[in-house]
């Protein structure tokens, strides 16, 4: 064989054996591309212990926290892990939760006593999350006088949080409305829903907000560095 066709066979060879190095890399890109996507499929369908969870700080609130817990465990919400930092000597959490505590819908954090300071609450929520975001799909992070209320009157948390457009979100970031004092001095025995009953649509604080964030994140940015009460820089959130 002389030294033209030994070339011709050696850059023919070469070229097949290119073609066949990039159909091969086109395969496995694929291949890499699918089990990628089934990763994330599995990581949106794991199967969680609690579809929708709460956490958030009580104190000197015993007369709302039972009425709190009530209103948002018909809503759909099927775990409370809340911080009691009452005072020292002063009324308990377990006084008015003892019977959700037993059934084992209340999960309550001793914080009796402990100083408050700036990002008292906020360390509380990450703790929380990080110590139970494998068990929640869902977590609502908001005060005692906040409830989460649909124009739906039949609709629930798990029906709302299940809807499509939620699919690729994080976070879920919902606008304030504050309600006025209704003109009431006394307390009375009603619930603070039947008793404020009128929103104050030109208050100057709705424009903060409160937080629904998925459990068990890659990077659940909002517990760890974000200020509860605006947006921030985050990948896959709604605004609603």
């Amino acid at each position: 064989m002389n030294g033209s066709k030994k070339s011709y066979l050696y850059k023919l060879s070469s070229k097949i054996l290119f073609i066949f190095l990039i159909i091969n890399i086109s395969f496995f890109a694929v291949k890499i591309k699918e089990i990628k996507l089934e990763l994330i499929e599995l990581y949106f369908k794991k199967e969680y212990k609690y579809f929708c969870c709460y956490s958030g700080i009580m104190k000197k609130e015993n007369l709302y926290a039972r009425e709190f817990v009530q209103y948002y465990h018909e809503l759909g919400v099927d775990q409370f892990f809340i911080g009691d930092n009452n005072d020292i000597g002063s009324e308990k959490l377990i006084d008015v939760l003892n019977d959700y505590v037993d059934k084992g819908i209340v999960q309550i954090t001793n914080l009796m006593g402990k100083p408050k300071y700036r990002n008292f609450h906020r360390d509380f929520i990450k703790y929380s999350y990080k110590r139970h975001k494998s068990e929640c799909n869902w977590f609502i992070i908001d005060d005692i006088d906040e409830f989460l209320a649909f124009t739906d009157k039949n609709m629930t948390i798990k029906t709302y949080l299940t809807n499509q457009v939620f699919d690729k979100c994080d976070v879920i970031k919902i606008n304030w409305l504050i309600y006025s004092d209704n003109e009431l001095i006394n307390y009375d025995r009603r619930t603070m829903v039947e008793r404020f009953t009128k929103p104050d649509y030109s208050n100057v604080h709705n424009i903060f907000i409160k937080s629904i964030v998925r459990g068990d994140i890659l990077e659940p940015l909002w517990v760890l560095n974000a200020n509860a009460h605006g947006l921030i820089d985050i990948k896959g959130y709604a605004i609603l």
